[in-house]
This record gives structure tokens, C-alpha cells and sequence, in this order.
């Protein structure tokens, strides 16, 4: 019965985030420009670019994954099934000190695509708390 209820209560969590999230514009739509748009900034960022086009080979499958990643950070669906911190323990070129690079970009890309500022304090609250444990599990130089 408890594991049930705690069940339940997790269900019951999830749906209000999803509701939150979209009342504030958050929906698969915009997520998929976001990433559309982040992703064709980075292969042509100077410093990031050259990293992210030496793992990645095929663009739209990777793309695919990002958003369901952002769809699962976003709005609590459970669409993607990658593990973020052992795939970027990989990237040898990778630094912590390219994460604030990755997080300006992000949020320029946000400041041009989102619907409003809260969807912006929104992802970049996120995205923020994943770069600061990505950036520990990264060599400074």
C-alpha cells in the first residue's frame, strides 16, 4: 500500500510540474526550436563547435535525443532513457571552463526563441544546475 501511495503522489507531482510548465509556454513545439536552434549555433560556435562535431557524426538522431532530454527536464515526461553525466564523461576535449561558453549560448539562444522571459528564468534555472554538475565531473583545463 505505501509504495502505492508514494506511487501516486510521484504521478501526482509529475502532472502539476507538466501543468505549470505549460501554463507558462513550455510545450514538445518550442522545445523542438530551442534545441533546432541551439544546435545549429553550437556546430558553428568557434570553441564548442569543433568538440560537439567530433562525437557527434549523425546530427538528426542526436537531435532527437536532445529533445526528448529537454522534454523530460522541461516537462517531466519520461521519453529519454540516456545517462547525461556517463555520455559527457567521455568527451576527453571537454573543460568546466567551456560550460559557461555552453550556458551563454543556451541562454542567447533562449533570449531569441522563447515565448516569454519566464521560459527563459525557466530553462536557464535548469540548465544552469546541470552545467554546475557537469562542469564537476570536468578537468579545468
Amino acid at each position: 500500500m505505501r509504495v502505492e501511495l508514494a506511487s501516486e503522489l510521484v504521478l501526482k507531482k509529475r502532472a502539476e510540474l507538466q501543468r505549470s510548465s505549460r501554463e507558462i509556454g513550455v510545450s514538445e513545439e518550442y522545445i523542438s526550436l530551442l534545441v533546432d536552434t541551439f544546435y545549429d549555433r553550437i556546430q558553428n560556435h568557434e570553441v564548442l563547435g569543433p568538440i560537439f562535431g567530433s562525437k557527434i557524426k549523425d546530427w538528426p538522431p542526436h537531435l532527437a535525443k536532445m529533445k526528448l532530454f529537454w522534454e523530460g527536464v522541461a516537462l517531466r515526461s519520461a521519453g529519454y532513457q540516456g545517462k547525461l553525466m556517463e555520455v559527457h564523461a567521455g568527451v576527453e576535449q571537454a573543460r568546466s571552463w567551456m560550460v559557461p561558453q555552453w550556458l551563454d549560448l543556451f541562454e542567447q539562444t533562449l533570449k531569441d526563441t522563447a515565448p516569454n522571459e519566464v521560459v527563459v528564468e525557466h530553462f536557464m534555472l535548469l540548465a544552469r544546475n546541470m552545467g554546475a554538475r557537469l562542469a564537476s565531473t570536468m578537468p579545468d583545463a
